[in-house]
């Protein structure tokens, strides 16, 4: 009776990736334990790229409500007064419904609950233009930096709602500090979000940025750290924290701490350039970053005496064990009627305690099932199921749910329910994403783009739109099967947003082949990733897959055929593809000098509902998809 599920859940509770990095100092050497009113001792604790994550996922990963129980415990466990909140930015947008229909509202409003002191603007806090991003810094009780963000036509001059670092006052008494936190913005910012969103604002460069304000921060602060958008690695001619933080140390101005984002890579010990430790926690709310610092406020260094990312992982809910004991009952592994209601009183009285905030209650109730569900374990309950059950027991009092911010979670997801879980369709197969290949994923999007611009072209399905061509980073999510779900399995319109949530239309061109071939030879370079296509099929070649370098010498597309005929350099061929990528944005300007030019303004992912609906019984089967239209060969 022991469930996959409830396996994996176990296993998740012991094996929680905690790893400790003991005594990293920014100056190569252990931290100075001197407990003098020169030394103060803080932590840090850290997000980025949360991108509006409130619940937890399928796999129990995640959860605002989770993560604030463990930002609780570790203030708790250190001294609220000592600890900071800081986020890295994308923290609303390129979300699920919950937070990307309400334009980020809920998630701010969790954002505050939590405590947050800070956050660093991200690209994707503009994907719906500055208004929007306007009311979410008015409704965050927390400042949003970003120093290289100013205004056009001035050196260093901000926008209102953005200011360039925070002077964050931790500890007291003895342990009192000031803490510089210098926030920046992805340089690259103007070409990752939509064209115009970023209208009269220039993103200067991270090093220049650092320098000019290093000193204005450390002449009020007894210490300085930063928290930048971008991640450790270069991204094209944009400077990766590792070029940066060497760049720093060459001019004379290095800084000891650099917290990253944009790249969603979970760095478990930091990366070190020199004496400057680089730290980012991964994405979608999934760890919590943890970094105590030592500061030495005579020298105003700080070295990390610890650093951790800390798994944030769900547990069963009150109501799922609930349900599992129901489940027990009819089938008869649990065989007395009265043990039975016994124990759904006690879940009953859980799930009421933590409704009314009560969490302490609510685990006591949960306590006494356990030792009742123990007790009767080979008697009035199945050994094996007993064994399921008290797993799952222990895995909700092991990651308690904070009952307030879980409350306001529930709240807002009701609010999006109707349209979130109304059906679409159905799957008798995964959908997988792939950023430098062909997908599934990408497949079965393009050729819904391509069949509704075609009827939409001119009112006929007649081949009047040849191709269609999307970004891999456009796709947000994969659509997976759980383990055990029957088939076909159901498709709601929650989930297709979630591959698509940007609101994303649909946009008509014309192209020459030679402006199409120029595309795939830039896609085959896999700076931002594999064009996904629809119509054509292309080979592509990239050294970079053999030799590991990351800056590849040699990389083309070849054999690339429209509708099954090889593609002509002087014809012309009309696409669709996104209006991200119209703009000639994430560096593929070809698409910008397209001719006649045509915004349908027609969703894409209402576009990818309806191509669903058009299948055969509104299911998507592994022959709906031809595979093969994208392939890596060998260097010619």
């Amino acid at each position: 009776m022991l469930t996959r599920r409830s396996a994996l859940l176990i296993v998740a509770m012991v094996l929680a990736l905690i790893v400790p990095t003991a005594a990293l100092a920014g100056n190569g050497k252990k931290a100075n334990n001197n407990s003098g009113n020169s030394i103060a001792e803080v932590t840090l604790l850290h997000t980025n790229d949360f991108h509006g994550r409130l619940e937890t996922d399928y796999k129990y990963r995640g959860g605002s409500a989770y993560m604030a129980s463990m930002i609780n415990d570790i203030r708790a466990d250190v001294g609220k007064k000592n600890v900071a909140l800081l986020s890295a930015g994308d923290v609303f947008f390129a979300a699920p419904a919950i937070s990307q229909l309400l334009m980020g509202e809920s998630t701010i409003d969790i954002y505050n609950m939590m405590g947050y002191d800070l956050a660093a603007l991200g690209n994707h806090e503009f994907d719906k233009g500055q208004g929007v991003l306007v009311d979410r810094a008015n409704q965050s009780e927390f400042p949003w930096l970003g120093a290289n963000v100013v205004l056009e036509g001035t050196e260093w001059d901000l926008p209102g709602w953005a200011a360039p670092y925070e002077i964050l006052e931790l500890g007291k008494g003895s342990n009192a500090v000031k803490l510089g936190v210098l926030g920046l913005a992805g340089e690259e910012t103007p070409e990752v979000t939509i064209k115009g969103s970023t209208a009269g604002l220039v993103f200067k460069d991270l090093t220049d940025t650092i320098i000019h304000y290093r000193d204005e921060i450390l002449a009020q602060a007894d210490a300085m750290i930063v928290v930048a958008h971008m991640g450790t690695n270069n991204s094209g001619p944009y400077d990766g924290l590792e070029t940066v933080a060497q760049k720093l140390i060459d001019a004379g101005s290095p800084v000891d701490l650099m917290i990253g984002g944009h790249q969603h890579q979970p760095l478990f010990e930091p990366i070190m350039v020199g004496d400057t430790a680089i730290i980012e926690a991964g994405f979608y709310g999934r760890w919590l970053g943890q970094v105590d610092l030592t500061i030495d406020k005579t020298t105003k260094r700080a070295t990390i005496k610890n650093y951790q990312l800390n798994t944030v992982t769900g547990a069963p809910t009150a109501g799922d064990i609930g349900d599992l004991i129901h489940e027990m009952y009819a089938d008869g592994l649990i065989t007395n009627a009265g043990f039975h209601n016994s124990l759904l009183k006690k879940v009953e009285g859980a799930e009421a305690a933590f409704d009314r905030g009560r969490g302490n209650a609510a685990a006591g109730k949960m306590k006494a099932l356990r030792n009742q569900v123990a007790a009767q374990a080979g008697k009035k309950i199945d050994a094996e199921a007993a064994a399921e059950l008290l797993g799952d027991i222990d895995a909700y009092l092991a990651h308690p749910a904070d009952p307030a911010v879980a409350a306001r979670v529930a709240y807002w997801s009701d609010i999006v329910a109707p349209i979130v879980d109304q059906p679409v369709g159905f799957t008798t197969i995964d959908l997988i994403r792939d950023y430098n290949n062909e997908s599934n994923m990408g497949d079965i999007v393009t050729d819904s783009m391509l069949w509704k611009a075609d009827e939409y072209d001119d009112g006929l399905l007649n081949g009047s739109v040849q191709i269609a061509f999307t970004n891999p980073g456009g796709l947000r999510a994969n659509i997976l099967i759980p383990d055990g779900a029957s088939l076909p399995y159901t498709l709601t319109w929650g989930a297709t947003f979630d591959v698509l949530p940007f609101g994303n239309q649909l946009f008509l061109m014309d192209l020459t082949g030679a402006q199409i071939q120029d595309l795939l030879d830039q896609s085959a370079k896999l700076y931002k990733g594999i064009l996904q296509t629809s119509g054509a099929s292309y080979e592509w070649y990239n050294n970079d897959i053999l030799s590991g370098d990351p800056a590849p010498t040699v990389w083309g597309a070849q054999n690339v055929e429209v509708g099954g005929v090889t593609l002509n350099p002087g014809a012309t061929y009309r696409i669709v593809t996104n209006d991200f990528l119209a703009g000639g944005q994430d560096g593929w300007t070809t698409f910008a000098d397209g001719t006649n030019r045509w915004d349908s303004y027609y969703d894409m992912q209402q576009g990818f509902v309806e191509y669903i609906d058009e299948l055969d019984d509104d299911t998507i089967d592994a022959e709906d998809i031809v595979i093969g239209r994208i392939v890596n060969v060998p260097v010619p």
